[in-house]
């Protein structure tokens, strides 16, 4: 079977559009043959394979293993994964400068970046309608909470930090744009490629809600050579089971946690505890605590009901060893 490579730019239910290596589109379906695998149906970033039909459309016959993805809980009480977006090299996380802003969601949004191997950079967008007070506070939580992401508060409509962005979005990299509805990520690519290539809907201005304006999850070339992910807004950012992500994006309490007594510490009840210590002392915020006892108990939540028996205990392995690296690390300096 002679098949063309390509790179899946809209999915939708039970059809996509193939973007050729020369350039050309095809409506794409499945093909009888498709194997899942792991990877389970085609997403917007996939490199495919696929056979072309007289009739000018084409089917989709395997998906090329991904070098990244970013993916979540599928919503409600289904324990399975949702894959937003593959083969994304940086993820960008749009907050809003008003009502919604939430430093929670943005640790979310981090942890799923780390799951997928994906770098990712927090956009504070609106910020033409942010007063310099609050944009200074709400800069300063999103730093506190960054980690080595870069933060960058923007506004599409004055062009404010845009530049930065645009440095970003160099020939050849991907970029996925996540966050709520109406956090600005259609408004932001629009901005981007100079064109209104998705709709724009406002937004109620007492409450910062509206509906979904993108509905479907789309890329898109821009003029600086980088293609865009445009997905629908978020509202459940829930998590799969990689606890190791999780700790990656609270790494200042994997710090403390090598001082715990007990080797495998959950850091909620044990006595002589590092962490726990590190909160009473002040050393680690409550609210952050907190939020690192939440989405660890949701990740290993997710992994318990889905992995098995021997998944778990090499997913167990890979923390263990996580935590032994930042102990040398801690020593070393």
């Amino acid at each position: 079977m002679n098949l063309s490579k390509g790179r899946v730019i809209f999915a939708s239910i039970n059809s996509y559009t193939v973007l050729s290596e020369n350039g050309e589109e095809y409506y794409s379906v499945l093909s009888g043959s498709f194997s899942r695998d792991n990877r389970g149906l085609p997403a917007v970033g996939d490199l495919v394979r696929f056979k072309k039909n007289e009739n000018g459309d084409s089917v989709i016959d395997q998906i090329i293993p991904r070098k990244s993805v970013i993916s979540r809980k599928s919503a409600g009480n289904i324990y399975s994964e949702n894959v937003l977006a593959a083969n994304i090299d940086i993820m960008l996380i749009l907050t809003a400068l008003d009502e919604t802003f939430s430093v929670r969601r943005i640790e979310r949004f981090l942890v799923l970046a780390k799951s997928g191997g994906v770098t990712p950079v927090i956009l504070l967008s609106k910020a033409d309608k942010c007063d310099p007070i609050s944009l200074a506070i709400h800069l300063t939580e999103a730093e506190e909470v960054a980690g080595d992401a870069q933060v960058i508060e923007f506004s599409s409509i004055t062009g404010t930090g845009v530049d930065k962005i645009e440095e970003l979005l160099k020939e050849g990299v991907t970029a996925c744009a996540v966050g709520l509805s109406g956090a600005g990520k259609s408004t932001l690519l629009n901005r981007l490629s100079g064109d209104e290539l998705q709709s724009v809907k406002h937004v109620r201005e007492f409450d910062s809600k509206g509906r979904h304006t993108t509905t479907s999850r789309q890329m898109f070339k821009l003029p600086m050579g980088a293609m865009f992910v445009d997905t629908p807004g978020i509202r459940e950012v829930g998590l799969k089971g990689d606890t190791e992500a999780v700790e990656e994006v609270f790494d200042e309490i994997i710090s403390f946690a090598e001082d715990c007594f007990f080797s495998d510490c959950t850091h909620v009840h044990e006595p002589s505890c590092a962490v726990i210590k590190a909160v009473e002392n002040g050393e680690i915020s409550r609210e952050r605590y907190d939020s690192y006892i939440k989405l660890r108990r949701e990740s290993e939540n997710y992994k318990m009901r889905t992995e098995t028996p021997q998944e778990q205990k090499r997913s167990d392995k890979k923390l263990a060893r996580l935590i032994k690296t930042e102990n040398k690390r801690k020593k070393k300096f």
